[in-house]
């Protein structure tokens, strides 16, 4: 149920449910704050809410990747690429934090350091994946490394050729 309250000149709209964190927000027109409450109320109805801090604590990140990789991914036309990288990514150190901390300098820095180790891969050619770039995703995460001679296929080159 959301609380309507009146603040000097402003009315403030509030919203609990449980399991999710409160959701506020003040207007200066009271058919402002109403018509928002019926907005986040029908949203909360839905479990659109945003989840409550506390509970995001006890999740990591690898359990939302995997959760993902096991119920989203498959769907795709573009499975087993996917599947590949996100394997991949699961093994990095930044899978084991809780998604309440991680921020995007951690994602940042796990973007360059894997970047680095394909710059390592010795007769190899790296390109953005041109299915990422078709479909507006960010292409950075995505690449595809094509191998000049089998003799050079190191384990993150066979993970990156299976996007291809």
């Amino acid at each position: 149920m959301a609380s309507i309250r009146k603040r000097r000149e402003k009315w403030q709209v509030q919203i609990r449910r449980k399991g999710s964190g409160a959701v506020s927000r003040t207007f200066r027109v009271l058919k402002d704050a109403q018509a928002w409450a019926r907005h986040m109320e029908a949203r909360a109805d839905r479990g659109e809410l945003p989840a409550h801090p506390e509970v995001l604590r006890g999740v990591t990140l690898h359990q939302l990747v995997e959760r993902y990789r096991d119920t989203v991914s498959p769907r795709k036309r573009t499975h087993a690429a996917e599947r590949a990288v996100l394997n991949v990514f699961l093994r990095h150190s930044l899978c084991r934090r809780a998604v309440s901390e991680v921020t995007t300098a951690h994602f940042a820095a796990c973007r360059d350091e894997v970047g680095r180790g394909v710059e390592r891969c010795q007769g190899c050619h790296v390109y953005p994946d041109s299915v990422a770039v078709d479909q507006g995703d960010n292409p950075q995460w995505l690449y595809t490394a094509v191998s000049r001679r089998r003799s050079d296929s190191s384990s993150l080159d066979r993970g990156l050729r299976a996007i291809s």
